[in-house]
């Protein structure tokens, strides 16, 4: 081999290296590169996660101040129909009590009245019973003394005597028949 060959062949390997480091620095500052970028990206990428995060919590803070504005409104609206509520079943309730009073009222007075009914009835019947004894205990008084008159003496009574009412109101009819004007009143009212 030769001076020249060899020459070449140094050159030819010299200029592989070259191109072989050029190479390697090549790749080198492309991994670099890419390796910032992905750094870069991933910074990007935080960072607009971050202002995602951010913007969201606004967003969330927002709502919840709105869906709590819209709490209090419908809180207030409840508020003010239940007391609307309240007072119109409290008027309700007031008319229906002035309604129950005013039937109380109106059932007593008729009350008062059958029972006024039945207390003239009562004196009615009373004084006629009254009457009736003393028509009976004068009548048979008087039909004695014509018997004795006509048959002579010593001759008995031909009634007997019932004896004076024991109070003023009290009637001298049988239990079982003195209500029984009462109830006829009542039922003629």
């Amino acid at each position: 081999m030769n001076f020249l060959t060899v020459t070449i062949i140094i050159f030819i390997v010299a200029l592989i290296g070259v191109f072989a480091v050029a190479l390697i620095v090549y790749l080198s500052s492309l991994v670099k590169s890419a390796y910032q970028i992905k750094i870069e990206m991933r910074n990007d990428l935080e960072e607009g996660l971050k202002r995602a995060d951010e913007e969201l919590n606004k967003r969330s803070r927002w709502i919840k101040r709105e869906l709590l504005e819209e709490i209090e409104r419908i809180k207030g609206g409840m508020q003010a129909d239940i007391t609307n509520r309240g007072i119109t079943i409290l008027e309700e309730t007031r008319k229906m009590v002035a309604g129950s009073e005013e039937g109380l009222r109106h059932d007593l007075a008729e009350t008062n009245r059958l029972l006024g009914e039945a207390r003239d009835l009562l004196y009615a019947l009373d004084h006629k019973v009254k009457s009736m004894r003393r028509e009976a205990h004068g009548g048979a008084a008087s039909a004695d003394a014509q018997a004795a008159k006509a048959g002579g003496e010593g001759a008995a009574p031909s009634t007997p005597a019932l004896p004076p009412p024991s109070g003023s109101v009290a009637s001298p009819l049988p239990a079982a028949a003195s209500p029984k004007p009462v109830q006829a009143a009542s039922t003629s009212s």
